[in-house]
């Protein structure tokens, strides 16, 4: 029985995107990050909530949290900020029951990308 655990976090950093080949203003958000795992439980637990969510704001929100974005992506977009999330998180969240099945980032509220490779 395959399953699925999602935890979220946040940080808060500055980007400035080029779309359409206009560079935007620099501006900040609050970004929610989401990470699904998923996976087969063993003795009844896929992996701990507590493990993930540590590997998470060691690798992601500790790293970006307070930045601006554009120091760490040539273009700091929610797609290739999601891409690069999951890049940091593959290894230590693969498991032999379990794999980073996903990962979403809010911009906002009402706006959010998921990165399935």
């Amino acid at each position: 029985m395959s399953m699925e655990l999602k935890v979220q976090g946040f940080f808060r950093a500055y980007h400035s995107v080029v779309i359409d080949g206009e560079r935007e203003e620099s501006h900040r958000h609050r970004f929610v990050v989401e990470v699904t795992v998923a996976g087969d439980p063993v003795d009844g637990v896929v992996l701990d909530f507590l493990k993930i969510d540590r590997i998470l704001r060691e690798r992601v929100l500790q790293r970006f949290n307070g930045t601006n974005l554009n120091d760490f992506f040539e273009n700091p977009t929610a797609e290739n900020i999601a891409r690069e999330i999951y890049r940091l998180l593959k290894d230590d969240l693969t498991g032999p029951n379990y794999r980073l099945a996903a990962v979403t980032l809010w911009e906002s509220p009402r706006y959010s990308v998921t990165y399935r490779p």
